[in-house]
């Protein structure tokens, strides 16, 4: 079964209607909106799948692991409804291909090039004026 097959599958559970919509939704309760940072429904991912905007299936999980996250952030630990986000959790993941690749996250910053060796700064000519040499006020 395709990730898109398995969310949509989802979607049409019963026990995981909560999650359909996105929370931006009118229909949604806007403490919720207001609470959480990233709001996110299976709509959202279900689009996502279908508009290809995942290329990793870290990228994937990621968002899988945002809406349970932000479920448990939301009502609590131990909530009824949390552990039903977390059952979408794993349904979810658990449809992953066995074979697909998770890569680590790129570094939010890159490494700064090698030095290169440059040649020494020679010293300035006999009797120029530098910084060290000039007085004050001349």
């Amino acid at each position: 079964m395709t990730l898109i097959a398995t969310v949509r599958e989802a979607m049409d559970d019963k026990r995981f209607a909560i999650f359909r919509p996105d929370p931006t939704h009118n229909l949604c309760d806007g403490r919720y909106v207001i609470s959480v940072a990233l709001p996110l429904g299976l709509m959202t991912i279900a689009k996502r799948l279908e508009g290809s905007y995942y290329r990793t299936a870290l990228a994937f999980k990621s968002d899988v692991d945002l809406l349970a996250s932000n479920c448990e952030l939301f009502n609590g630990t131990g909530e009824a409804i949390t552990d039903t986000a977390r059952t979408l959790q794993r349904q979810l993941l658990a449809s992953l291909p066995a074979h697909a690749v998770v890569l680590p996250p790129p570094p939010l910053f890159p490494s700064p090039p090698p030095l290169v060796n440059l040649p020494p700064i020679p010293p300035p000519p006999r009797g120029a004026r530098t910084p060290e040499t000039r007085r004050r006020g001349r």
